[in-house]
């Protein structure tokens, strides 16, 4: 019985990955040419705006378009990984793998105020609904999720501008839109049936047993009376799979298909109310399609602690399994005993000691966790500061020192605070900071999420901002010392000194490609 279930279950998968066609024309032909790279095709979209007799290189040959429909992934099952994708073919670097528009959109079950229509979020004094009292956006927007069917079910709730009516309000609309889709689209049932919804290890949980016995509760007042099981089995599937947009969040069945791995191979992002899925690096033909569900910056146990709670699994990758993570340190903690070393967690949560790789002095595991979450404190009330931040580095680095994931945290958002405003409003001595501390963090994400990641493409960016400001500053510097000397010989002593002794080597080396690639990816997609 379980084994025809699963066989079922996974044929309505495939069924509805091969119903995604129509919204992916580049799975139409796509066997990538050797020379139609990811940097080859943002050259033609540079060349496409340039004025005519400007060279730019050709563009490859395309073989005919047969008319075949072949996504680039296909859907496998295996008692280790359960339902998972992996590539059908070579999938080169900064293709789009697929699109996919969500199947329920909600927001998140918070207590803030965001606008039923389009997830925006709201003021304090948010207007209500007229058919219902449910809060939107004033004036009207144009968004068209909060349709008539919702109005008429959240009209008995009798919503006010009451924040205390928030949480519960949002924490029902999932089930809710959920429920009115099932009935609009018995198709789109059968598809959220099969999708993983951990109903066993959920009833474990005090907090989803909570939200269950909530949402019940709101169900009954507005009439609908429902089975407890499909109840479960709904708040269990987007509690494991939705994806987080901005105001809500959103149910993609095929994205949920991509397992985890702490260093994917893929990135994400929603564009024009569709999900897009680009390969991060080059993925060859069998190997899985990963998706990353925590922040890369995060470091093992903070990961692990969050996968174990929201996603009920532990992850056993290479990262996680190496307590030096991948060269990062990300979560290893200064030695006070010989002040060069690091202190590397226990590999397993039965042993009790940290030890120094260099020393070999050994700190209970209770001390140094407790100095952790020390830090970590510390550095959340740090927010929007430079200077702060900039104090909070400093303190974190003799804490428990600078390659610890506090302390990368910091520098991170030090570098999104200080370029946060305008670049003429920086000092120098702020711009060098950027430049120092995103050659930092670079070496990080090197290491935890080559190829082109956002996280990459972002800092690049910003250096590359703070490096020409600073160089702009230092030529118009050279140039008004130059104005200034009247005598022939002094000027051309001035020019040959000054255009020597930049503030910054800026070097094209055959990496320059690449990291260009990757600034050109941080705009086109995000």
């Amino acid at each position: 019985m379980a084994e025809a279930q699963r066989r079922r279950r996974l044929a309505t998968l495939e069924e509805y990955l091969s119903s995604l066609a129509a919204g992916n024309p580049a799975w139409r032909h796509k066997a990538m040419q050797k020379n139609d790279t990811f940097i080859g095709r943002l050259e033609r979209e540079d060349c496409r705006g340039r004025s005519e007799g400007v060279h730019c290189r050709p563009a490859p040959s395309q073989a005919p378009d047969s008319g075949a429909s072949a996504p680039p992934v296909q859907l496998l099952w295996s008692p280790e990984e359960g339902r998972h994708l992996v590539a059908s073919r070579d999938i080169a670097a900064g293709e789009d793998i697929f699109r996919e528009p969500p199947l329920v959109l909600t927001p998140r079950p918070h207590p803030e105020p965001v606008c039923l229509a389009c997830l925006a979020p709201l003021k304090a004094d948010w207007s209500g609904c007229e058919g219902c009292g449910a809060p939107l956006c004033s004036p009207p927007c144009d968004g068209e999720l909060h349709v008539v069917s919702e109005c008429g079910m959240l009209a008995g709730l009798g919503l006010q501008q009451d924040r205390d009516q928030l949480l519960p309000l949002n924490q029902l609309l999932t089930t809710t839109r959920t429920l009115l889709l099932l009935q609009e689209a018995p198709q789109a049932g059968h598809v959220i049936e099969a999708m993983q919804s951990n109903v066993e290890k959920r009833q474990r949980s005090v907090v989803a047993q909570a939200m269950e016995k909530r949402v019940m509760e709101g169900l009954r007042r507005l009439g609908m009376e429902e089975e407890e099981g499909v109840v479960r089995h709904i708040c269990g599937v987007f509690d494991t799979n939705a994806f987080a947009v901005d105001g809500g969040r959103a149910l993609l069945p095929l994205a949920a298909l991509m397992n985890h791995h702490c260093s994917a191979n893929t990135q994400h992002w929603f564009h024009r109310g569709t999900l897009v899925v680009r390969a991060a690096r080059n993925i060859p033909k069998g190997e899985a399609i990963t998706n990353t569900y925590t922040p890369v910056l995060w470091g093992n146990r903070a990961r692990a602690a969050y996968l174990a709670s929201s996603k009920l699994f532990t992850c056993r990758c290479e990262r996680c399994l190496d307590p030096r993570e991948l060269g990062s340190h990300l979560s290893s903690v200064r030695c006070r005993q010989c002040q060069g070393g690091v202190l590397l967690p226990p590999s397993s949560p039965a042993e009790t000691v940290w030890q120094c790789e260099s020393c070999g002095e050994n700190v209970a595991a209770a001390a140094v966790e407790a100095m952790v979450r020390a830090a970590a404190t510390m550095a959340k009330g740090a927010v929007g500061d430079a200077e702060e931040l900039q104090a909070v580095v400093c303190q974190m680095t003799r804490l428990v020192g600078e390659c610890h994931y506090v302390t990368v945290g910091a520098k991170h958002s030090l570098v999104e605070t200080i370029m946060a405003g305008r670049l003429h409003d920086v000092s120098g001595a702020d711009l060098r900071r950027v430049v120092d501390l995103c050659g930092d963090l670079l070496h990080i994400a090197d290491l935890l999420e080559p190829g082109l990641s956002r996280l990459r493409g972002v800092l690049l960016l910003e250096q590359v901002r703070a490096a020409a400001e600073l160089l702009r500053r230092q030529t118009a510097a050279d140039f008004s010392a130059i104005s200034s000397v009247t005598d022939t010989e002094e000027t051309t002593a001035t020019i040959t000194s000054t255009s020597t002794s930049t503030a910054f080597d800026i070097t094209c080396d055959e990496s320059a490609p690449s990291q260009l690639s990757l600034i050109q990816y941080s705009f086109y997609s995000f």
